[in-house]
């Protein structure tokens, strides 16, 4: 859930802000009424920085584009032919 709060406020109450934090909330801080920052659980801050880099690599879409046309082609196994490969 995102929440609006002017940076006033914001200056404030940051201590108790940061210990909402853990709530999953993003708190969008404004500043003359318009969205200047954002304080995000830590947790959604590495998991938006872990997709934005996998985003930027092209090894790694590649991969993916690689993946979705073998599937498109038919060219899957079963979970049990997948287990017995890696025993």
């Amino acid at each position: 859930m995102l929440k609006y709060r002017g940076a006033t406020e914001v200056r404030k109450e940051f201590l108790r802000i940061a210990e909402e934090g853990d709530s999953g909330d993003t708190v969008a801080v404004t500043k003359h009424g318009r969205p200047v920052l954002a304080i995000m659980p830590w947790g959604l801050y590495e998991a938006l920085m872990e997709t934005i880099g996998i985003a930027n690599d092209p090894a790694i879409l590649n991969a993916i584009a690689e993946g979705e046309k073998a599937i498109r082609d038919g060219k899957t196994i079963s979970l049990d032919e997948l287990s017995e490969n890696l025993a």
